[in-house]
């Protein structure tokens, strides 16, 4: 019998899952078997929400942001690239070598804004200060730090629509565009003198210089890549290389013989390469509603979530007593605005909203990333943009949280422990780790910050139409 008992439990808590509607403020259910007194309830609070203007963001290695765009609503980011270029060991250039020219290349897979216009890109050695390869760097570290812009190795005026050349990868079957700097032109005309005078450099170095990494940066610090106009493209930087060219000669059967050669440097996990991000502008349109929050990536803007953890608990021991508490689900949907969210003038972004959204505790934030978290369900949850349609047959985008494992967490505290406010972040990242369960099902088990350029504005816990809030659907024993 207590077995037909607990099947009826079960379905009645799976019916009542399935019918709570995002508009109940405050639903309870009674069940009362013969034996046994059972409790659930379904509570939904609404949430306090800020926009939170990030100063910098954790630094990735493998694709970076080049340029300048400037939203209206988001303001202006700059991006720019410092790069360490890994040491060839224990190299040594074939007798009778002369340097030629170097060069160096900018592969890039995308580009945000418009492909049309110009923009200016400088390359400038690093010749004041480099990094440690077992340090962690923030995206808005100083430029004089690092450059002080007296060394000018090359510059170029492009179009990002317009690809100077590209290459073709039959791995993927298509072709990436890249830009090409031969160091020592001014971006006007070449300059063969200048040319060789920096390939020689590579030529007549320091005894010791290719032995080791540690060497080779003291000798050559790194690149310096940024941009002086142009404000309505960015690029999405994949690859940078440093080439070297020279030529050889040896004699065969009494007859010269001239070999032209390569040797390359490149930007690679061995060595440390940092993405610096420049905002302007951001507070100009951020407090015009109160409707809507935003989020921006890179390193731009994030909304904070506030939990009211003393009235959760305190609701939940006012309505369960003494009972054992199960908290079964605690769901927090995160709409994207529509344009009914916006007062006049306050039009949508063109920015295209994150694939992916991390809830995070704020307390937890800068370990996380510095340190490679994992996510855990007591501490970080990552969630894809979903789409559905509404009555209307309108698409409605949202990302969808259960964090019932961090409230239970949370509510188990000693009252005295127990902060009245639990605060959480919205931060668009980029999945770096999945785990395929037995299922099928792919799971998000680590991520990094999103280095693209994606913006989006959602609902906040003050807006009319639908504010943010939480869930709460749990049963006493």
């Amino acid at each position: 019998m207590k077995y037909l008992h607990l099947f009826s439990v079960i379905a009645l808590i799976s019916l009542l899952l399935s019918a709570c509607d995002d508009n109940i403020v405050t639903t309870g259910k009674n069940i009362q078997p013969s034996d046994d007194l059972i409790l659930l309830h379904a509570d939904t609070f609404h949430l306090a929400t800020n926009n939170l203007l990030a100063d910098s963001i954790c630094a990735r290695q493998d694709s970076f942001l080049l340029g300048i765009y400037h939203d209206p609503k988001f303001g202006t980011t700059k991006g720019e690239i410092f790069a360490q270029l890994a040491c060839p060991e224990d190299f040594v250039f074939p007798e009778n070598s002369v340097a030629d020219s170097m060069e160096v290349v900018l592969y890039y897979s995308t580009w945000f804004g418009d492909g049309n216009a110009p923009m200016e890109i400088k390359l400038y050695e690093m010749n004041k200060g480099t990094f440690s390869y077992s340090s962690r760097y923030y995206s808005n570290l100083k430029v004089e730090d690092y450059c002080d812009k007296s060394i000018l190795l090359g510059r170029r005026i492009i179009a990002p629509g317009i690809p100077t050349d590209s290459v073709y990868y039959s791995s993927s079957g298509s072709y990436y565009p890249y830009i090409s700097f031969m160091l020592g032109d001014d971006g006007l005309e070449p300059n063969e003198t200048a040319r060789k005078e920096i390939a020689e450099r590579f030529f007549n170095f320091p005894e010791g210089t290719y032995t080791s990494q540690d060497a080779f940066t003291d000798f050559f610090k790194g690149l310096y890549i940024t941009t002086d106009f142009g404000t309505s493209a960015m690029l999405h930087i994949t690859q940078i290389d440093m080439m070297l060219y020279y030529h050889f000669t040896y004699s065969i059967n009494g007859r010269d013989t001239t070999v032209n050669a390569t040797k390359g440097y490149y930007a690679n996990s061995e060595v440390r390469q940092i993405n610096r991000f420049e905002h302007s502008g951001r507070e100009n349109n951020l407090q015009a509603t109160d409707s809507v929050n935003y989020i921006v990536s890179p390193a731009n803007i994030y909304t904070t979530v506030s939990l009211p953890m003393r009235k959760l608990r305190d609701s939940i021991e006012a309505n369960m007593g003494d009972r054992r508490v199960y908290l079964n689900a605690a769901t927090i949907k995160v709409e994207v605005a529509g344009y009914q969210d916006y007062d006049a003038g306050n039009a949508l972004t063109w920015l295209q909203s994150p694939s992916y959204m991390m809830l995070i505790k704020e307390s937890a934030f800068d370990n996380f990333f510095m340190e490679g978290g994992l996510l855990s369900d007591t501490c970080a949850i990552a969630a894809s943009l979903t789409t559905t349609q509404n009555s209307n047959g309108d698409n409605v985008l949202y990302y969808s949280y259960d964090i019932s494992d961090i409230i239970t967490k949370e509510i188990r505290k000693d009252a005295g422990l127990m902060a009245d406010t639990l605060n959480m972040l919205l931060i668009p990242v980029t999945p770096s780790g999945t785990t395929t369960t037995s299922s099928g099902t792919t799971v998000i088990t680590s991520v990094t910050h999103n280095y693209l350029l994606n913006g989006t504005a959602v609902r906040s816990g003050t807006n009319q139409a639908s504010p943010m809030r939480i869930t709460l659907l749990y049963s006493g024993f």
